[in-house]
């Protein structure tokens, strides 16, 4: 009797310390692991094509996004846009975004699966990586996200997988595919060589597909310092395409994650009058 319930003990023990605390840790998220006040700028190109791939409309935005608050559970943005178009300049009301590590924003639970072993390949080199997945309910669908993580490899998360049903959870209406295709690139950041991954990210719906390639630096605020990114319609027709540049980062205050590097200290740039 005592040896049953020994085992029992032991199986409860190693079912729970199988259950991640979150898909993400903090100290390996691309905003968490760093303090409060880091932020980032960055400027993008859009362009929105017609049916014989002309150029309609174009528009550049710069946004400013800060890190204000962030906890072992998740963290809240800041986030500021200025668009231009025509020629003309317009300021958008600044909004404010909490997201949690586990995929969850605002009012929303994450419901943690147990963790399982998989292996990433990458460059021809094998990756082991804990296989972490996470169920987010809203009133209109039920997302279920999987991500591949690593401990000791940047950018930790190495695959992910997100796929959106309708609120019953029957009917698939998008998904979403994350591939690190290269490691340990080097990026020229702000008169600086940096170490980047290479990631490329293709999100499918029933009004078409969109594919983004990025570099991701794990040394600045939020990850991803450029990218590029096309949108096809349904019938696989280019309809819009855009690039993302960094402008400019710091890392605020002193960094209490224990992850960040603390090296840039910068102003964050001031809002300008329409």
């Amino acid at each position: 009797m005592v040896a049953v319930s020994i085992s029992v003990l032991a199986f409860a023990l190693t079912t729970q310390a199988a259950r991640a605390e979150s898909l993400v840790p903090r100290s390996h998220h691309a905003w968490g692991r760093f303090p409060v006040g880091s932020w980032k700028q960055v400027r993008v190109h859009n362009e929105t094509l017609d049916a014989k791939g002309n150029v309609v409309d174009a528009s550049t935005t710069e946004t400013v996004t800060v890190l204000t608050a962030v906890d072992e559970t998740g963290y809240t943005l800041e986030v500021d846009v200025t668009l231009e178009v025509a020629g003309k300049r317009f300021i958008l009301q600044p909004q404010i975004m909490h997201q949690g590590f586990s995929g969850e924003t605002n009012g929303q639970r994450a419901e943690l699966r147990p963790v399982h072993m998989a292996t990433v390949v990458i460059d021809g080199r094998e990756i082991p990586t804990e296989v972490r997945e996470s169920v987010v309910d809203d009133d209109e669908c039920q997302r279920v996200n999987r991500v591949y993580y690593s401990a000791s490899v940047e950018p930790y998360v190495l695959k992910r997988e997100t796929t959106c049903t309708g609120a019953n959870g029957e009917k698939t209406t998008s998904q979403t595919q994350v591939d690190v295709l290269a490691l340990d690139m080097p990026v020229r950041l702000l008169n600086e060589t940096m170490t980047s991954s290479h990631v490329k990210t293709v999100q499918k719906s029933a009004k078409g597909t969109a594919i983004t390639l990025e570099i991701c630096c794990m040394e600045v605020p939020g990850g991803v310092v450029y990218h590029t990114a096309k949108e096809l319609d349904s019938e696989g027709r280019v309809v819009r395409r855009g690039t993302l540049e960094i402008v400019d980062y710091s890392i605020g205050g002193d960094d209490n994650s224990g992850s960040g590097r603390g090296r840039r200290h910068r102003d964050r740039p001031r809002r300008r009058d329409r």
